[in-house]
Formats: C-alpha cells, structure tokens, sequence
C-alpha cells in the first residue's frame, strides 16, 4: 500500500493531489490527517471504498463517512493506540525558499518585505490586517512566493508604533507608500493595497490620499473612517457599544456602528470614502455572515458609485461566509479571543461554505492583483514571472 501526494513541497494555498493505491477493489479505507500549528493540532478523518484497480483519490472521491459528515469525534478519528497501514508526511509552506526575507527599519517605517527570486521588478502589494494589530506575515509570505513583492506594514502595536488605534500616524501609512513604490524592485506602475478589517478601511483611505495606489482588496472593511479620526479623514463613524450583540458563542460587533451609519439612509454618502472619484480599482469581498462588520455596506457602495465609473468596482459576496476570509486551504476561524478587551469575538462564517469563499476570493484576488499591476494606462502590459 502507498500514498502519494502531489505536490511533494506544496505551498498552503496549492490545492493537493492524494492518492492511496495497492488496495483491494471496493475495499473501505479510513484515512486520517493531522497538522500542528504550534501547540493546537487540526485533523479530520473521511471513509473511502475505492475503485476497480484498489485505488482512492482523496481530492476526487466523496467520503462516506468521516468527520466531514459529523459521525466521527476527534478521539475516534486518533486513536494512539490503533497504528496506520501506512502513512506519509507532507510540508506546506508559506514562504518558498527561494523568497527573500527582509526586516525593515527605515527612519520610521516598520515592517517585513517579502521579494520573489529573480531579477524583477515585480508587481508591489503593501499588506495590513486589522484591530488586532502587530506585525502578521502570513498572508505576504505566500504573495510573495506567487510572484509579487510585498511590504507587510503594521501600522500599531508593534515595536515603537503606537499602542492604541485612535493614535495610529496618517504620516507614517503615507510615507510607506512613498518609500514602497519608489522600491527598485517594485515595478513603477503604482502598487496595490490587500486589507482586512480595518487594514482594507485604511487600504481606501491611502487609494484616495495616495496617487501610486492603483488597486485595492478590501476584505470586509468599512467603506468609512470608523471609530476614530485618522488625518485628513476628520468625519467618522463612532461605535456604539450598546449594540453589541453578547452570546453563548461570544460577541458580534456587526450592529454596533449602525446606530451613527445606517445602510439603507441615502444620507450615508456625506460619509464614504468617495473612491468613485479616484482611479483606484477595487475588489470588495464580503462575507455574507460576517458578525463584524455590516456585509450590507457594501450596496451602499454601490450605489454611490456613478453608472460610468461602476467598472472600477468589483464586488464579490459570499453566502454563510465571515468576516476573516483568509487565503485558500487555511483553518477557518469564527472566533477568537480578544487580548485587548477581553471578551470573545464572533466573526461568523458556516465552515464549509466558509471555506469554499476563501477558496475562490484567493484566486480572485492573485488575478485581480496581477490585472491591475501588470498593465499601464495605454493597456500594455509589463514584463514580469508571474
């Protein structure tokens, strides 16, 4: 009996090829996959019979029973003390090796830049997460390792950046966007900004303040400066913690900003961030079970946008998605523990559909990236490996 996997380095967001021969015909096989991501282990276990020539295509065949379909628990898909016919490891990686690592301490930019093998320029993509702030390299680490070079900027709660949301420096997200663009590695064609959360909120103001901003992914991000003032942007939307939505699985936040920005009021225009008067092309997605964020902004978007400029924004909603949507093949997270206030936060998302979003807004995002940095205003395009 062997199991093959194809292929035998992959990359997190690679879709594998897993293939058990030397069976019997229509033998029942279970087989079992842990990963361990530091001190948490995910698994899953499926039932397979496989075919004529006793062979099981996992990424092919439907299991006929597993955890998939809940009739397994975790302690019967891994029981220690039953020993597998066979087994095989496999590596996923989020930085290929041939991708340079580099720690940025520039005057008073902070981050990571991620630079493909080569000799480039590449298409530049500045990467920013949410509320939860840090430095998170994850998602760059893999951008990078499909072509493109990528500043993975925190802009509080990390090293000497600000602690707190409501001090994060305009100044400083201006100038990474200097200082990035004019990179010599980085093709002069503008850059794009991937965002999340409040990231993709920050990522629409930079388009508007910013003329090397080209594209922009906003992933569930308010189309409005929220919370807080931050530069020139002085009109915001408070969040009224009344609205909180407390529950046995923890808190959802979607409702909270509703109470000063209500979608279905034509007045909500005074306070967008007026994209549709910019060059910038965006791809929004949206997670229609996001309990963060209203995924219905997104139609007030919409619908400000004049009929003649529509063709800059794309707008992709996910049924039962939440709102971390995160790069194809990852762990689906629906909430997590807020260090900073202590509670639980839901973010949503039904898992299997859940997973299918990130699965496809992935790929969505690579060729949205690669459309709009690969090509110049007369249409041509530019040399590049990807």
């Amino acid at each position: 009996m062997e199991i093959k996997v194809y292929p035998d380095e992959p990359l997190v967001d690679d879709k594998i090829s897993i293939t058990i021969s030397g069976l019997s015909p229509q033998q029942k096989v279970t087989v079992k996959s842990s990963v361990t991501e530091g001190k948490y282990t995910f698994s899953c276990s499926a039932c397979f019979i496989s075919d004529s020539s006793g062979h099981v295509f996992v990424d092919k065949q439907p299991s006929i029973l597993g955890t998939y379909t809940g009739h397994h628990s975790w302690n019967d898909c891994h029981n220690i003390n039953q020993e597998p016919l066979v087994s095989t490891k496999v590596e996923r990686w989020f930085l290929h090796k041939t991708v340079k690592r580099e720690v940025i301490r520039d005057g008073i930019l902070r981050g990571t830049l991620f630079t493909p093998s080569g000799p480039g320029p590449f298409p530049g993509v500045i990467d920013m997460f949410g509320m939860t702030g840090g430095l998170i390299e994850f998602r760059a680490a893999i951008l990078a390792s499909r072509g493109f070079i990528v500043f993975a900027l925190p802009y509080f709660q990390y090293d000497d950046l600000p602690k707190y949301v409501k001090d994060i420096n305009f100044d400083y997200l201006k100038e990474s966007i200097d200082w990035f663009s004019n990179h010599s590695d980085v093709i002069k064609n503008g850059v794009g900004i991937l965002g999340v959360s409040k990231g993709a909120e920050i990522a629409l103001m930079l388009s508007l303040e910013c003329p090397q901003v080209k594209s922009v992914v906003n992933i569930n991000g308010t189309p409005f400066c929220s919370h807080y003032p931050l530069g020139p942007f002085t009109d915001f939307v408070e969040s009224d913690f009344s609205r909180f939505e407390f529950t046995d699985e923890g808190v959802h936040l979607w409702d909270a900003l509703n109470s000063n920005f209500k979608p279905d009021n034509v007045l909500n225009k005074l306070l967008l961030l007026k994209t549709w008067e910019s060059d910038v092309q965006i791809l929004y997605i949206i997670g229609d079970d996001d309990k963060s964020a209203d995924p219905d902004y997104a139609n007030v978007v919409y619908k400000c946008y004049p009929d003649n400029q529509k063709h800059k924004l794309t707008i992709k909603k996910y049924p039962k998605a939440g709102h971390l949507i995160e790069p194809a093949y990852l762990p689906v997270c629906r909430s997590s523990f807020d260090k900073v206030s202590g509670m639980v936060f839901v973010w949503g998302g039904i898992k299997e559909d859940h997973a299918r979003a990130q699965e496809d807004s992935w790929k969505s995002i690579l060729n949205f990236f690669k459309s709009t940095l690969l090509t110049n205003k007369t249409g041509s395009s530019f040399s590049s490996q990807l």
